[in-house]
């Protein structure tokens, strides 16, 4: 299923909850997992937040600017965004479900905090 071993165990402990009531994670007491990458990820509001009130579509320009992700169009005309090779070592994908709606799978990109540092280098105000 492409889960880590975090996600995995996470999953099992939940299904294991709903189907029986017992959370073996919490039988064991363990209360956390240490995440195997040791960084918060961001949404492009959340880094746009650390970048002094920026929005999401002003952190997504300057993302692409610094070759970081490129912007493409899907069937609807709607933006979507793709990390680049570079931007692959700030980003991480995500399948999730959508907020709103029937829950229909989607890819979400979510940035390292380090890209924070990396993006307020010599930025000018968007």
């Amino acid at each position: 299923m492409g889960l880590d071993d975090n996600q995995a165990a996470l999953s099992a402990a939940r299904a294991t909850r709903k189907h029986t009531g017992i959370d073996p994670l919490e039988d064991l007491g363990i209360t956390a997992l240490i995440a195997p990458r040791q960084e918060v990820l961001l949404t492009p509001s959340d880094i746009g937040n650390r970048l002094g009130g920026r929005s999401a579509i002003a952190v997504n320009q300057m993302l692409a600017e610094r070759g970081l992700q490129t912007g493409h169009r899907d069937a609807k005309n709607r933006t979507y965004w793709e990390p680049t090779a570079k931007g692959l070592q700030y980003a991480t994908v995500l399948d999730t479900g959508k907020r709103s709606g029937d829950g229909t799978p989607v890819r979400q990109v979510k940035w390292s905090a380090s890209v924070v540092d990396l993006l307020s280098q010599g930025s000018a105000p968007c």
